[in-house]
């Protein structure tokens, strides 16, 4: 090169140059000052939201990608976990964290417990829930259909009294009218109550138990 030219180096957006910017040409054929490169501008340090963390590992250079995480508990909002290490819209020669979110304490789907009758609620996912409805009488994925449980009537022997008992916990009344069963088992046959009659559930009486009679031996079903 020509002795006094000068060189400059200069980068693309989002990076700085590193060493001399500009050279020049020495009598003695040297250039002076240091080479030069260009690095990518460094992001200020990432802090992480309250209630929540930075992934690591974090660089914090243009054009990278960190992650931040909230503490059980909480979710993110106002962002989807991912910030970026970009061009400040106001000032292209710095770079500044977009796309931040904060951490808020999660919204339970339990909260206001959405099963009925008495179901225990679990939490299965965002915004997801399941329902026990073991004990309460109902059915459902809010334990919304109510049962009529009959125990077990298994075998029986002709003319020797047993018991049933049935089940059932309405929201304000249930009627079972067994006069229907009487008329429809004919002489001699089946298995009956010894009243034929009807019985009442309502919120506080959830269980009766009725007096049956066998008209024959074997093993019957009753139907209500």
């Amino acid at each position: 090169q020509v002795t006094h030219t000068r060189c400059n180096t200069s980068c693309d957006i989002g990076y700085e140059v590193v060493g001399s910017a500009v050279r020049i040409c020495q009598p003695d054929g040297t250039w002076s000052g240091e080479s030069a490169y260009c690095q990518p501008l460094r992001c200020p340090t990432l802090f992480p939201p309250i209630n929540g963390y930075v992934q690591l590992p974090c660089t914090p250079l243009y054009d990278s990608e960190c992650f931040v995480r909230c503490f059980g508990g909480f979710e993110l909002v106002n962002g989807n976990g991912s910030v970026r290490c970009d061009l400040d819209e106001n000032d292209k020669g710095i770079v500044q964290w977009t796309g931040y979110g904060i951490c808020n304490s999660r919204t339970h789907v339990c909260g206001n417990n959405p099963c009925k009758h008495g179901g225990i609620c679990s939490e299965a996912g965002d915004n997801e829930f399941t329902c026990d409805c073991t004990g309460t009488l109902y059915q459902g994925r809010t334990c919304e259909q109510g049962l009529v449980i009959v125990s077990e009537i298994s075998v029986q022997t002709a003319f020797v009294p047993s018991v049933i008992t049935i089940s059932a916990r309405p929201d304000e009344e249930l009627i079972v009218d067994f006069n229907d069963v009487c008329r429809s088992i004919g002489a001699g046959q089946g298995i009956v109550p010894n009243e034929c009659q009807q019985i009442r559930f309502t919120r506080t009486q959830t269980m009766i138990q009725i007096p049956i009679i066998p008209l024959g031996s074997g093993i019957f079903e009753f139907k209500i």
